[in-house]
């Protein structure tokens, strides 16, 4: 349909001899300076693509009239905010007069009728269909003409077999005088001065309008003639599917005969996914896929078909990552998520914690537990979830023995041991003594230190020992606290066979403060009250727990919380072991703490969390110096709540005392020996008396065999007293062993400074 134009001005702008008004100048500026709107298609709060595109005239007159016949419109394409022409597909419309028609695909249009244009461009490198919403934008602008004729021919015709004639439909506004001119072996039967002329022959026809001031313009129709058409079509609201369901779509039917509906005498017949059929017009579907409608004319015995497919909801994909391990190096471990057209959101359950960027692919976490990444396509709302594992390295352990010097050789084997594989072993000890051994021998008495490194995760664990001289040996007494023989209910300490441990239960409430009163209770594991059956076992009796309430009823905490063992009043011990019940997957951030008479941290061991009336024998690691042990039970369940419930029973530990070497030789030659006082504050005196004249030394060592000072050392004459002092006042407070050796034997006086 060929068009043409004769165009004069509208009163939009002042030009020739009109007035030029105030109102007349402000129309036009607003009409020069607000085109080219700019559409951006893009929500603002969301990592979409970003496209917008604006339109604009070359030339400041944006308008037709009789002497200016044609406008050029440009457009001006961003993406992200970067001017861009590659990849940019263009779709200019006449949406007057030719709405449905695509009449350009240039970047620019040159135009030559009044109308309002619009053009919609596309992204077509960055998004993966050029019909996504956010890869698209659109923009328009009105042509005006002055003084201009308005008036189309119309849309083109067809003439069917049963069709004699047909009408044109010409329009027009304003004072205009329409005359029809048929080409092309087309004739007019009537109405050629009117808008809408009756014609019975396919051709061109040519309506020209002539407005009252002479100004003209032309526009064209064209009628053909076409066989009888019958078709089917189907009409649906919506074509995809959105999540969450059920969906629900309405299909409606239609028969077309030479381009009219017509419902008298017609059949409907649809199929679809899993076995769908109706004879309806229009149906309800709930299922995605690909729908078929077969439309009869019964009059005509006409048949015809169309199918139309419902798309599924939009899935997001994506993955959690692969599982994660905490190790005592890494305190943290960041998660390898991954997703595309989707918002992410993390949880954390089963003790999880999620440090930071819990809307990232890529969150940090502290804990272990299980993480769950949800994504959601933000345009359908479907979403995807999947989860990944964090989980924590079992702890190291280490355990050591030492010994006393042997009585002949004067040497000890130290023995080392670790939970690790190929573990690397290093000791410390007295006089920068170091060794690379696991178990090496060793001459000089102190305290020896080991440390072990797991070279698969880098983690290193320590303990200490000691070697005792030759002059004195350590006895061990082996003690266990059981409760068996305790009652029921709230208690405050236990009376064992190297004296009394006082005991505290410091109770965690749901809001994570902790209640002032001790909650230290007797539970009997194979009578489990309230809800605490995780806790039951068949044959260990009595344990000890954080009860919830204040009374004599046992019933363990939910919440979780400290049992606090004091053994000031037996003085330092050596912890060996514990057993503990009911250490499920809800404590998992349990451990047990050892400390030493000053309040440091000795050694830490981790619980692990084994499940619902679960038994575990945790070493302890003979750890040597302790006078407080803390067990903390602590964790978060399925609701992120505070947690923790488990028992203990069965703390193992044993008493060093240094005692005289049983292996010494007394001296023969001594008919006299005494230290007096032997508990000193200030100073003590050392005496002897020998039968013959010999040479002798008395020097004072500590507990752990080290030389502390030399006392004395020359010739003691037969029958004669010799005396030391012993000043105390350059001492610390403790236990001292001053050790005589003559010619003839040895003799060893312990004494203990007080102040």
């Amino acid at each position: 349909m060929k068009k043409s134009y004769t165009i004069n001005l509208h009163q939009n702008c002042p030009h020739g001899r009109r007035t030029n008004t105030l109102g007349q100048l402000l129309r036009c500026f607003l009409f020069l300076f607000t085109i080219g709107l700019t559409t951006s298609l893009q929500a603002q709060n969301n990592t979409w693509q970003t496209i917008d595109v604006s339109v604009f005239a070359s030339t400041p007159q944006a308008y037709l009239d009789c002497s200016n016949t044609s406008v050029t419109l440009k457009s001006y394409v961003r993406v992200n905010g970067s001017y861009r022409e590659e990849g940019i597909t263009y779709e200019w419309r006449d949406e007057i007069n030719n709405v449905h028609e695509i009449i350009s695909t240039e970047k620019e249009l040159i135009v030559t009728k009044p109308s309002r244009y619009s053009l919609t461009v596309r992204n077509t490198i960055d998004c993966s269909t050029v019909k996504d919403i956010s890869c698209s934008a659109s923009s328009e602008f009105v042509v005006e003409g002055i003084n201009f004729p308005y008036g189309f021919a119309g849309q083109d015709k067809k003439m069917y077999p049963d069709d004699a004639t047909v009408t044109l439909q010409g329009n027009s506004r304003g004072d205009v005088t329409p005359m029809w001119v048929a080409s092309n072996g087309g004739n007019i039967v009537s109405g050629a001065n009117t808008l809408t002329p009756v014609v019975d022959a396919a051709g061109t026809y040519t309506l020209t309008l002539t407005h009252i001031s002479g100004c003209t313009m032309q526009d064209e129709a064209v009628v053909t003639r076409e066989e009888n058409t019958f078709t089917a079509r189907i009409f649906s609201s919506p074509i995809r599917f959105t999540c969450p369901g059920p969906n629900h779509a309405t299909l409606d039917g239609y028969a077309i005969f030479n381009e009219e509906y017509v419902s008298e005498g017609i059949t409907y017949q649809w199929s679809g996914p899993n076995g769908f059929s109706s004879n309806n017009r229009r149906v309800g579907v709930t299922e995605p896929g690909e729908y078929t409608l077969v439309v009869t004319d019964t009059n005509r015995n006409l048949t015809a078909s169309a199918s139309l497919v419902i798309n599924p909801p939009m899935q997001p994909t994506g993955s959690a990552g692969p599982d994660k391990v905490l190790t005592s190096q890494n305190s943290t471990v960041t998660l390898e998520g991954s997703g595309s057209e989707s918002a992410v959101i993390w949880f954390a359950s089963d003790g999880g914690n999620i440090v930071s960027g819990e809307r990232s692919f890529n969150p940090v976490v502290d804990a272990p537990g299980t993480y769950t990444m949800r994504v959601t396509n933000v345009r359908t709302s479907c979403t995807f979830e999947d989860t990944v594992k964090v989980t924590r390295e079992e702890e190291l352990t280490v355990s050591a023995t030492g010994g006393k010097l042997d009585c002949a050789t004067a040497s000890v084997q130290l023995m080392g041991s670790s939970s690790a594989e190929g573990a690397i072993y290093s000791w410390t000890g007295p006089n920068g003594y170091t060794s690379t051994e696991q178990n090496p021998i060793v001459k000089v008495a102190g305290d020896y230190t080991l440390t072990v490194t797991d070279p698969a995760s880098g983690s290193t664990a320590s303990t200490s020992v000691v070697v005792t001289p030759v002059s004195t040996e350590m006895e061990v007494t082996n003690h266990t606290i059981d409760f068996d023989s305790e009652k029921r209910g709230l208690i405050t300490s236990i009376e064992t066979e190297a004296g009394p441990v006082a005991l505290m239960g410091r109770k965690r409430n749901g809001d994570g403060s902790y209640s002032p009163e001790n909650y230290a209770a007797i539970f009997d594991t194979q009578d489990p009250t309230g809800d605490d059956t995780n806790l039951y076992t068949t044959n260990w009796g009595n344990a000890l727990i954080i009860n919830e309430y204040h009374n004599d009823l046992p019933d363990a905490t939910r919440w979780g919380g400290e049992l606090i063992l004091d053994f000031s009043a037996i003085g330092p011990v050596t912890m060996e072991s514990m057993n503990v019940v009911g250490m499920d997957v809800y404590e998992q951030m349990s451990w047990v703490y050892l400390y030493d008479a000053d309040g440091k941290e000795l050694n830490k061991v981790y619980l692990k969390p084994l499940g619902m009336n679960s038994k575990q024998t945790v070493n302890l690691g003979n750890t040597r110096g302790v006078m407080m042990m803390k067990v903390v039970l602590d964790g978060r369940n399925s609701m992120d709540e505070f947690s923790g419930s488990a028992a203990i029973d069965d703390i193992k530990f044993h008493v060093e005392t240094t005692v005289e070497n049983p292996c010494e030789v007394a001296a023969s030659n001594i008919t006299h020996s005494k230290a007096y006082p032997t508990s000193f504050s200030d100073q003590a005196t050392l005496e002897f008396i020998v039968r013959e004249t010999e040479n002798y030394s008395i020097n004072l060592y500590d507990t752990q065999g080290m030389l502390v000072k030399q006392l004395r050392s020359g010739i003691a004459k037969a029958g004669e007293l010799t005396t030391v002092e012993l000043n105390g006042r350059e001492l610390k407070e403790g236990m001292y062993f001053a050790r005589l050796v003559s010619d003839s034997g040895s003799q060893t006086f312990k004494l203990i400074l007080k102040r």
